[in-house]
């Protein structure tokens, strides 16, 4: 999948995520499956940007390791 439409999904995912929770913690009836569905897409989303970004700054790390050997 292009990287632009998985950081779309990600952001998708923290939002609802975060809507649920909010709008189950403010609601009088509680409904429990709704604030784990909640959680499990807010972490899902969460997992997903530190993954990406994770991959980043490994390949910026490798990029800075190659320039420094060609300089040498």
């Amino acid at each position: 999948m292009n990287k632009r439409v998985i950081k779309i999904i990600t952001f998708i995912l923290i939002i609802v995520g975060a809507g649920l929770l909010i709008s189950q913690m403010a609601a009088k009836q509680k409904n429990y499956y709704m604030q784990s569905s909640g959680i499990l897409l807010l972490m899902t989303g969460l997992y997903l940007l530190s993954s990406n970004n994770k991959k980043k700054s490994l390949d910026t790390q490798d990029d800075i390791a190659k320039e420094n050997q060609e300089e040498e």
